[in-house]
């Protein structure tokens, strides 16, 4: 249009001096490293689709009166023997820095965790990736965890059941004292046997949407990210006072009494709750939040038939 402008010609693209500029006009922006989203996430947390999932936590709370104590969310993480070390002091002409670890590779192993809304934490629950069980593997752990071994060290349908006992010992729940738990639609949570354990024993079973856990899940929006962050920390602090030493579960324990204090469980659930007794898109969260799936209109495939079958199963 025969406008002056001061972008480059060539290049099409705005200069140094115009970033600059811009920045400077708007103080309220930053430049951010992004958080990566996978497609089937940014689909997944849509509008429609997290909207009627917080409809179905609605009608459960207002039908089964439902308080906060009675709230709990789990959900698996997985813990290396050998995390990534941490940064270290060293000269800068030195090519090569190392950091002494317990093996050459380390092994995953799947630790179980438990938060309810008033700000409670059900002992661990860990599954090693060994054939036979051995009791070292529990050593230093914290009072009331337990353990398994199943081979792939990943969940399953079987250790699942095993952990809804693991879970009902510590709740204690009953007739008067219903259990809301809010897990992720995982293949090993959705099996008829765990179904019918939970209805046996007062628990209703709500699943996430699918690819939404990184929003809606209160233990992987607080308290994950703090372990995962305290779990190395842990680690260093064990290699450098017991030199030569492997690492145990009692580096884990350390971590986790670290991590899981009070006010990180409500705060976890706070925003959660908050959702659910207000209106979800006006209140809790903004759009910005959503911005990723704006392509996505309706839910994706059989998804939310799966989760409102397991509500309506457990509900009953």
């Amino acid at each position: 249009m025969g406008l002056k402008h001061p972008f480059n010609n060539n290049a099409k693209l705005a200069g140094s001096d115009w970033l600059a500029g811009f920045k400077k006009r708007n103080p309220q922006l930053s430049i951010r490293a992004p958080e990566a989203t996978s497609i089937a996430r940014a689909a997944g947390f849509n509008k429609p689709q997290v909207q009627k999932f917080f409809d179905v936590v609605r009608s459960v709370l207002e039908k089964s009166n439902i308080q906060p104590d009675q709230i709990y969310n789990i959900d698996e993480t997985g813990i290396n023997s050998v995390p990534v070390p941490r940064k270290i002091l060293a000269k800068k002409e030195k090519k090569h820095v190392g950091r002494r670890v317990s093996t050459e590779r380390g092994f995953n192993v799947t630790a179980v965790c438990g938060i309810s809304a008033a700000g409670s934490y059900v002992s661990p629950f860990f599954l090693f990736p060994r054939q036979r069980m051995n009791p070292f593997f529990m050593k230093g752990c914290s009072p009331g965890a337990d353990g398994y071994a199943n081979g792939s060290g990943w969940m399953d349908s079987d250790h699942f059941i095993k952990y809804l006992d693991h879970f009902i010992n510590h709740v204690k729940p009953g007739p008067d004292k219903q259990i809301l738990l809010i897990l992720d639609n995982h293949n090993s949570h959705r099996t008829l046997a765990a179904i019918n354990k939970a209805r046996e024993n007062n628990i209703i079973m709500v699943s996430l949407p699918p690819h939404t856990s990184h929003r809606l899940q209160p233990l992987d929006c607080t308290v994950f990210g703090s372990l995962k962050h305290q779990y190395p920390k842990e680690c260093d602090l064990w290699h450098t006072n017991n030199p030569g030493s492997r690492v145990s579960l009692e580096i884990f324990s350390k971590a986790f009494l670290h991590t899981a204090t009070l006010e990180k469980a409500i705060k976890g659930c706070e925003e959660f709750i908050h959702s659910i007794m207000k209106y979800f898109l006006t209140n809790v969260f903004c759009q910005l939040k959503l911005q990723t799936s704006r392509y996505s209109k309706k839910p994706r495939g059989r998804s939310l038939p799966k989760m409102f079958q397991m509500r309506m199963i457990t509900n009953l």
